[in-house]
């Protein structure tokens, strides 16, 4: 597991944990790790955006060097999820962290051509609320998160 703190005046704060490298098939890549005015007003907001891309065994047809196919399991990328962070200071100094997933490419590679099935994008234009916006093939849960809402730390 990891976890992600954040150092105030106050002293440190640990965040929620997380699965991290390590755990089987999992390949972690940090993405952004960067302080943002991402809300106006106030201390900047730490972002921290990472990929997940998960992989795990499946039937492929394999072929050795004569030539010769047969069927056998082989390890396979499976997914790829984009996930964010972002930690801000309340009005009383206290951290807090909100995580979102905010991509998922099915049996996709993590990289800069990823082809997204679904992307969340968060939009903190307006101080005190956020409005998070979708494209590609969203269920239900993806969008319910959608939309304008009141927002703060």
């Amino acid at each position: 597991m990891c976890q992600l703190g954040v150092r105030t005046a106050k002293g440190w704060w640990i965040g929620d944990a997380f699965y991290c490298a390590d755990r089987g098939h999992l390949e972690q890549a940090i993405v952004e790790l960067a302080f943002r005015d991402a809300v106006p007003g106030g201390a900047p907001e730490l972002v921290f955006r990472r990929t997940d891309q998960q992989s795990a065994r499946e039937d492929v047809e394999l072929e050795d060097d004569e030539g010769n196919k047969t069927m056998g399991r082989a390890l396979a990328v499976i997914s790829c999820d984009a996930i964010t962070t972002m930690c801000g200071l309340g009005a009383d100094g206290t951290p807090s962290c909100f995580t979102l997933q905010t991509g998922y490419a099915d049996h996709e590679e993590c990289g800069d051509n990823t082809p997204w099935k679904w992307q969340l994008t968060i939009d903190f234009g307006t101080p005190g609320q956020i409005d998070v916006t979708g494209k590609g093939k969203l269920s239900t849960d993806e969008k319910a998160l959608t939309g304008k809402r009141p927002f703060s730390f």
